[in-house]
């Protein structure tokens, strides 16, 4: 099984793994071209995917419906402020 970790977008908070599925900035009314980013950001060989989410509820959901359309088991990070750490939830 190959397992790969990535950060949801580029530079929002200190503790985040070195790539990731969005840039900083992204375009969050076009739901098809989150998508298609997300896909072609996954590796093709990934089985399980580790995402340190960063708040971006559309670019979130858009990581979850690739990896259910391609069976990648998601286990999602979720950043918590006060404590300036994550909380760990399996998705799919």
């Amino acid at each position: 099984m190959k397992t790969y970790c990535f950060g949801l977008c580029n530079e929002r908070h200190a503790k985040m793994p070195k790539y990731s599925i969005f840039p900083t900035w992204v375009n969050s009314w076009d739901m098809n071209e989150l998508e298609n980013h997300a896909n072609m950001a996954i590796p093709k060989d990934c089985n399980k995917l580790l995402l340190f989410a960063t708040g971006l509820q559309v670019a979130t959901l858009a990581v979850v419906a690739v990896c259910v359309k391609r069976n990648i088991r998601l286990t999602v990070y979720h950043y918590n402020r006060n404590t300036d750490d994550f909380r760990k939830q399996e998705v799919c």
